[in-house]
């Protein structure tokens, strides 16, 4: 399928990745395109055509995509077709912010991809690369309770995510769910399935289950991929 297909079915699209990034060009990786689309064009246009050309859903698989792409800030559904890789976003700042980073990563000729993870992992989202050290902690402004997705592993007992405020929250809730002790607790960057509980943030709603592979990510703060698992 050639891109010009997308012409009329979405509000801009453009070619990204390291194919578009990186000089000389991967010729062994996905080719990635950027979709910016609204509720309207989805429905009528770009959803029957993804279905048509045989698209499927590329990382983590969110479900119907209009129930929370139209509503959450820096979301989007990856789809893919052979080598080809559509990142569908309704959210025009993610677009905005996808396309800096892209553009970033060209001029600076960024080869190797965990720089680009980085890159897009701070201007997508904020995450800071380098880890806290002492010495600028006294400097950092106080943060705010944040909740926080955690993958806990029982004996007896379906792994599973738990969202709580840390650790020991994580372990707490995992255990009164389960009925029995948390064997391993661990950070990840995303929810993930099977949710053994669900935060409802009162302004965003539920963050959707973004994490594709926990098992392999748990253990990390930011996702290592610049956009999916799928790349």
């Amino acid at each position: 399928m050639h891109i010009d297909i997308l012409e009329g079915k979405s509000l801009k699209h453009a070619l990204v990745g390291s194919r578009v990034t990186c000089n000389p060009a991967p010729t062994d990786t996905d080719q990635d395109v950027l979709v910016l689309t609204d509720v309207g064009l989805w429905a009528t246009h770009l959803a029957p055509l993804l279905l048509t050309e045989g698209f499927e859903k590329g990382g983590s698989d969110c479900g119907d995509v209009t129930g929370y792409m139209a509503q959450t800030p820096l979301s989007f559904q990856s789809f893919t077709f052979g080598e080809l890789n559509l990142i569908v976003t309704f959210d025009p700042e993610f677009y905005r912010r996808f396309m800096a980073a892209t553009g970033v990563a060209k001029l600076l000729n960024l080869l190797d991809k965990q720089d680009r993870v980085m890159l897009f992992q701070a201007v997508l989202y904020g995450n800071d690369p380098l880890p806290d050290t002492p010495e600028l902690l006294p400097m950092m402004a106080p943060t705010t309770e944040y909740i926080g997705p955690y993958w806990v592993t029982f004996e007896h007992y379906a792994s599973g995510c738990v969202e709580a405020l840390n650790e020991t929250e994580a372990r707490r809730l995992g255990e009164e769910i389960a009925g029995q002790p948390v064997v391993d607790c661990d950070n990840i960057p995303y929810p993930a399935h099977p949710r053994l509980n669900k935060h409802v943030d009162p302004k965003f709603g539920a963050c959707p289950s973004f994490c594709y592979a926990p098992e392999q990510c748990k253990g990390r703060s930011c996702c290592p991929q610049n956009y999916s698992c799928t790349e």
